[in-house]
């Protein structure tokens, strides 16, 4: 079950595919970079943008607007609040 909003948006016009894990949820106007990898039952709330090339662990929150530079990974568990910007790893 992967549930998108409306104007949900993935690119994959690279080398390695886009992958959502299962149970994640999406929010309108979410934008995921290509080689992006989602673990499961992570929610990613509106305005919501990721980078390419992007490592997220599973059971992660990304408030609305929140924004991940490209290649970066996020262990699992971890909640980014709203309108907050990630720019390095989070080990």
């Amino acid at each position: 079950e992967k549930n998108g909003g409306m104007w949900s948006v993935s690119f994959c016009y690279s080398w390695r595919d886009t992958v959502i894990g299962d149970h994640t949820k999406i929010d309108n106007q979410v934008q995921i970079g290509h080689n992006v990898v989602i673990g499961k039952c992570c929610m990613l709330c509106g305005q919501v943008g990721i980078g390419g090339s992007c490592m997220l662990g599973d059971y992660i929150l990304l408030g609305g607007k929140a924004g991940v530079a490209d290649h970066i990974s996020i262990v699992s568990k971890v909640r980014i609040a709203a309108m907050s910007g990630v720019t390095s790893n989070i080990m």
